[in-house]
């Protein structure tokens, strides 16, 4: 262990401290980040640093902590050169047991953490690694877009902690095949936009790769994707509304109101007026909870000092665009609309978002959506906002929402959206259901969202303001 006065040392080395490149206003914006949450803050003492080595001396060889990927190679990246020798040899000890360099890819099971033949050759061999490294299969295979990038991740910074060129060889292999050629520029936009957790997860990856990558080459194609992924957030961010508008594959109503993760926060960073809503608040709408989990702010803010996460340029797109703006993306799905890609429109005007994805089958949690401040001021609080969305006929503020079969098309030019939605199951894919021979019900859900605490919109049916809920409607 090293002593109180080495530790002094260290945390004076490492402390969160402003980097030269960084302007007064991001500085500021940083610890805005760091004062609400989960910053790994260098231990100052003793008793500090005993506790951090020995949360770490307990993490057993084989945790999944996938998700985590980031933080675990950056943490040893940024601060192994102050830990005691045990501690970096149990971090070499927990990348050899996942990585398995010592065997050819060719002969491990596949899969999310190998499945049953994994567990067969537990028990035939009595080897507690298995015979499964779901960080290497995902440098060979295609899994979500946060699957191949914490893999690359892991393989490559896990490797490098190991001294491992096979590992690294296989992580940038994986890197230059999934983030970089597939996730993000295979497409005019990616599989996670905008998914405000997942999307989170993939790209707290790519600033790794981007700031502490082993070489130029694994730094340079981390600067490529990162400048896609955080252009596209800077352009779909409505300085008014300071919500996101787009469509989204996988979230929550939740979170395009008022859970804030990684991709609201890796904005704030970017905008000098900020970015964060409802912060300090308990009594926030619905109960809902101010942030997610997958991207704290507090990673986020130490990652900022690392490197900028743009050009600074791109600050003036978040804050400074010339409203009405909009957006238009291609996107193929993984291949499946690779001849007719599917159109990814948002539309920003002065008070208000319009979003849509053209054609929607049985994958997006919100096809299409629309935002609007109540009153001409900074929607800076989750009641200043009134919404729209389109989703299933289970609609929780606090959950997911999705599409419960069927499909929607929409026509969006601009500020004007026609939607069609139909019940017949398109068979694109294996799970998907299908028709019915007897139908008894077809449903639109459409939620409308009045924040405040008590309603204030008035609804009508033919004419008659509607008292009682539910009331239903004739076809037609």
């Amino acid at each position: 262990m090293p002593t109180a006065d080495h530790i002094r040392a260290f945390a004076a080395k490492h402390d969160f401290q402003r980097p030269v490149w960084m302007p007064d206003w991001q500085w500021q914006r940083v610890q805005e980040l760091r004062a609400i949450g989960k910053t790994q803050d260098y231990p100052a003492t003793i008793e500090a640093y005993g506790e951090w080595m020995d949360s770490m001396l307990a993490k057993p060889p084989r945790t999944w902590d996938g998700f985590q990927a980031a933080e675990m190679t950056q943490s040893y990246a940024l601060f192994a050169e102050t830990w005691p020798a045990p501690v970096g040899e149990h971090w070499k000890l927990y990348w050899w047991a996942w990585l398995m360099p010592d065997r050819d890819h060719r002969d491990l099971a596949h899969g999310y953490i190998g499945g049953q033949q994994n567990q067969d050759y537990i028990q035939r061999t009595g080897d507690w690694r298995g015979n499964a490294s779901v960080y290497r299969t995902y440098c060979r295979d295609m899994g979500r877009m946060n699957f191949n990038h914490w893999a690359a991740n892991g393989t490559l910074l896990g490797g490098h902690i190991l001294g491992s060129e096979a590992m690294m060889r296989e992580g940038r292999h994986g890197l230059g095949t999934f983030p970089l050629r597939t996730w993000c520029w295979f497409d005019g936009s990616t599989q996670e936009t905008l998914d405000h957790y997942y999307f989170a997860v993939s790209i707290k990856d790519q600033k790794v790769f981007t700031d502490l990558g082993p070489s130029a080459f694994d730094r340079l194609m981390g600067r490529n994707i990162l400048a896609k992924s955080v252009g596209e957030l800077a352009a779909l961010y409505h300085p008014s509304l300071k919500r996101f508008v787009s469509s989204s594959g996988r979230t929550g109503i939740a979170y395009l109101l008022a859970i804030q993760d990684g991709t609201k926060h890796i904005v704030h960073t970017l905008s000098r007026r900020g970015a964060l809503t409802d912060v300090g608040r308990t009594n926030i709408p619905g109960g809902l909870p101010l942030l997610g989990h997958d991207a704290d702010p507090g990673m986020i803010a130490q990652q900022t000092p690392n490197g900028p996460w743009a050009d600074a340029w791109v600050a003036n797109g978040v804050d400074g665009k010339s409203l009405p703006f909009e957006l238009t993306a291609s996107y193929k799905q993984w291949g499946h609309f690779a001849t007719t890609p599917l159109w990814k429109r948002s539309y920003l005007g002065q008070h208000y978002g319009l979003a849509t994805i053209d054609v929607s089958i049985g994958n997006q949690t919100v096809p299409l959506m629309a935002q609007w401040r109540r009153e001409d001021r900074p929607a800076d609080r989750t009641e200043y906002l009134d919404s729209i969305y389109h989703g299933t006929t289970q609609l929780n503020p606090n959950g997911s929402i999705g599409q419960q079969g069927g499909f929607i098309a929409s026509l969006q030019h601009r500020n004007k959206l026609l939607a069609f939605t139909s019940p017949y199951p398109e068979l694109r894919y294996p799970h998907d259901r299908k028709l019915p021979d007897r139908i008894t019900s077809v449903q639109t859900s459409i939620a409308l969202l009045d924040l405040q605490p008590r309603p204030t919109w008035e609804i009508f049916r033919d004419g008659e303001r509607v008292e009682r809920w539910p009331r239903k409607a004739r076809f037609g």
